[in-house]
């Protein structure tokens, strides 16, 4: 097959590939049914003719191995794993899930993991006498780009709580960051974050 790298007229020959950053992704309404492969992310994008619809869930980020922070006294978040997600990937309805696993020290000394997103805390645990967390988090763009809603945080992500759903209000018309951080409050105590994988749904 013949792949160009980038699109000019979308008019193409038959069995040609058309493929472009996310960034460079032309007007929808002037590719309506052709198929585009977004490189940054290698995922099909089909056009609507409206706006552009990605084929499968798009990798925003995967950890490449174990990071660890251990406390030196201050109880300050240390980042573990950091994605940047560009403007106008998200929609109104899109969402993304953020699925990690963490060792950590057994012991009394609390332990602080937290989800954020454009800076706002939006997930936090903290918790002791723990050697392992396994953490799911869904972040859901509530029928606006600037506005987000997600479970209340808690260690028991998916029972029932007696407090509402956090809301957020970042711009996602614009970039922000998702990121995962750790603090061990006791001296020389860690958190290890072993996998962490972040996908968002178009």
């Amino acid at each position: 097959m013949n792949v160009i790298s980038r699109i000019g007229n979308h008019v193409k020959a038959p069995g040609t590939i058309l493929e472009c950053t996310f960034a460079n992704l032309p007007s929808a309404s002037a590719m309506y049914g052709e198929k585009v492969i977004v490189t940054d992310y290698n995922v099909w994008f089909r056009s609507n003719g409206t706006t552009w619809d990605a084929m499968s869930p798009i990798p925003l980020g995967r950890s490449a191995g174990r990071v660890t922070t251990t406390s030196n006294g201050v109880a300050a978040d240390a980042t573990l794993i950091s994605v940047t997600v560009p403007a106008g990937l998200m929609l109104v309805n899109s969402y993304i899930d953020v699925e990690n696993l963490f060792r950590m020290t057994n012991s009394v000394g609390v332990k602080s993991i937290k989800v954020k997103v454009g800076g706002s805390t939006m997930y936090s645990f903290s918790g002791a006498s723990s050697q392992s967390l396994n953490q799911s988090y869904r972040i859901r763009n509530d029928n606006s780009l600037s506005a987000q809603v997600g479970y209340v945080s808690s260690a028991t992500s998916f029972n029932g709580s007696t407090s509402d759903v956090i809301a957020a209000a970042i711009n996602t018309a614009n970039s922000f960051t998702v990121e995962v951080t750790a603090a061990p409050a006791v001296i020389t105590e860690f958190v290890t974050l072993v996998h962490s994988e972040i996908v968002l749904y178009r």
